[in-house]
């Protein structure tokens, strides 16, 4: 029996550590991840009437999909890291989660912000890329199985739902989509 790889590649979509003023986003939903830290207290997000407050212990961790309010209105300088993976939309459930933050990763999010600080040469850029993309498997890596959705068991209908998630935006006939694994 050989070993199953997922492909768990991670397409950055942003990411910045910046001084906000204030946050007051209602019914925000992406398709992408979202995670956030915040140097001090007094931020939170909302979910499902539960208050996830942002501070610099832990990261709040929005997976694709998800309903939410954001608050904050005292300047404080906010890190978040938005990003997609190959399997986000269809195989997490709509959640909010608040994980610790260890001393790497506050290490990285401060190393982060200090190379798009300078002007990027091709290695700061790849430098920067490289530590996202840690940070980003290491968020995904601690997500509970139970909120994963297992994909149906059918190869075909996998198949048609991997091909519709990279086409968001576009419009498919369902004849032309069983065609494409060959189906009625």
């Amino acid at each position: 029996m050989g070993i199953r790889f997922e492909d768990i590649s991670v397409h950055l979509l942003n990411c910045r550590l910046l001084r906000v003023p204030d946050w007051n986003w209602t019914c925000v939903e992406t398709v992408f991840w979202r995670c956030l830290w915040n140097s001090k207290p007094g931020w939170k997000v909302i979910y499902n009437g539960e208050h996830f407050p942002l501070g610099p212990e832990h990261w709040v961790v929005i997976t694709p999909e998800t309903s939410f309010e954001a608050l904050g209105n005292n300047r404080l300088d906010h890190f978040f890291l938005e990003f997609t993976t190959p399997f986000s939309h269809s195989r997490f459930l709509p959640k909010v989660y608040k994980f610790g933050i260890d001393a790497p990763e506050l290490a990285t999010i401060k190393a982060i912000a200090r190379l798009q600080g300078e002007t990027m040469s091709d290695a700061a850029v790849r430098r920067s890329c490289c530590q996202m993309t840690q940070l980003a498997c290491s968020i995904l890596s601690r997500i509970p199985d139970a909120d994963i959705k297992h994909p149906p068991r059918d190869r075909r209908i996998r198949e048609i739902m991997d091909f519709l998630e990279n086409k968001t935006g576009q419009t498919f006939r369902n004849d032309d989509l069983a065609g494409r694994v060959r189906l009625s």
